[in-house]
């Protein structure tokens, strides 16, 4: 009888094994590029850091103020895109039935002011027959003034107003009856728009007031219209927004440019200057984390850069602790020189530096691949 042959147990991983393999030479090559990796990272985020300042709308600036990126002057964008956006012409419908409505309310206000003036005339008779200084003088009394508003259901008179409602003739206010139904009808039939209405009700009280007592037109009219009249087009709000928003979205944003100035040196600050600064980073307690992480990816895109390079051009360099150690610290050493170089002149930065150094410590392969790392970092500057 065959026996079955039984699988090797799986060797288990002790304390003594992991040790062993964090401190070998391929781990420590890690350990290595993810510290130089790490260093670079800090001396381009410090390269790219602007310099913030204290102010605040009004302050003077201390000195001249350039864009470290471009940036979009909101508040001036925004301005004018609400300059274009109120330039836009509203859209107008017609609205059916509102000239007939308005005829309709007009009827029923006159009728009533109608019944009120002959109510006062009655009155007047009754105190003065006959007498014109006498009803001229007559004061009217608290409840023949309740009484005269409560005949008016569709319409609100100050006291003095309907003062002279009641004094009015029959003769003025048939007149004023006459000359307010033709002028309104007249309105009616053309075009009435909800944004110039006020304009319709001033032409209307030019045209009434040629025939019509000065006190009735004042005091009567006025109110009248101001009660009865409605717009006949109105705005298609949907419409004009649509258009308002295009209008918007035509004005090209306002952008200052990088290097170009913010602010002069001496000069007060606006509140769209500073809307400029703190979306730059460049006031205090503000912080733009676009800047810092577009840092990291960059760095980030050297390493890998690095990485593929090593590994086409110089496979063993990778294996090799000292040999690592020594392009770290002179990738590191050229970064630093050119972020200082940088603060006296861009074009001063010693980029061939560290490639000249690679090529003479450890050979023309390792200056290569130093060339583009520092090609994608120092481009950055």
């Amino acid at each position: 009888m065959i026996r079955a042959k039984r699988n090797p147990k799986k060797k288990k991983w002790s304390w003594e094994d992991l040790s062993r393999a964090l401190h070998s030479s391929t781990a420590q090559c890690v350990y290595i590029f993810l510290a130089g990796t790490a260093v670079l990272c800090l001396l381009l985020m410090l390269a790219v850091t602007p310099q913030r300042y204290n102010l605040k709308v009004g302050d003077i600036a201390p000195n001249t103020i350039t864009a470290s990126k471009d940036v979009v002057d909101e508040i001036s964008t925004t301005r004018q895109q609400e300059a274009a956006a109120a330039s836009v012409e509203p859209t107008y419908v017609y609205k059916e039935g509102i000239s007939a409505e308005v005829m309709q309310d007009l009827q029923s206000v006159l009728t009533q002011a109608t019944a009120v003036q002959k109510y006062g005339q009655r009155v007047l008779q009754t105190v003065a027959p006959d007498d014109q200084q006498k009803q001229k003088n007559y004061q009217f009394t608290e409840a023949e003034m309740k009484y005269a508003r409560s005949l008016l259901t569709q319409l609100t008179l100050a006291d003095y107003q309907l003062d002279t409602l009641l004094r009015a003739t029959e003769e003025q206010m048939t007149e004023m009856c006459s000359n307010l139904t033709a002028a309104v009808e007249n309105t009616m039939n053309t075009t009435v728009r909800e944004t110039n209405v006020n304009e319709s009700i001033q032409y209307l009280q030019q045209i009434i007031g040629l025939k019509t007592d000065i006190d009735l037109l004042q005091n009567v009219v006025t109110p009248i219209l101001r009660k009865v009249v409605q717009p006949n087009m109105v705005i298609d709000q949907e419409a004009t927004d649509k258009l308002r928003q295009e209008a918007r979205d035509a004005v090209e944003p306002v952008v200052y440019k990088q290097g170009q100035n913010i602010v002069l040196a001496r000069e007060r600050v606006t509140a769209n200057q500073l809307e400029m600064l703190r979306s730059l980073g460049m006031l205090d307690n503000t912080f733009d984390l676009n800047i810092y992480i577009g840092a990291f990816l960059l760095v980030l895109l050297s390493m890998m850069v690095l990485l593929i390079a090593l590994i086409l051009l110089d496979p063993e360099l990778l294996a090799s602790p000292k040999k690592l150690v020594l392009v770290m610290l002179v990738l590191c050493l050229t970064m630093g020189a050119c972020v200082l170089a940088k603060e006296i002149n861009p074009y001063l930065t010693p980029a061939l530096l560290g490639v000249m150094m690679l090529t003479g410590l450890i050979g023309a392969r390792a200056g290569v691949a130093g060339c583009l790392t520092l090609t994608v970092l120092v481009s950055a500057l």
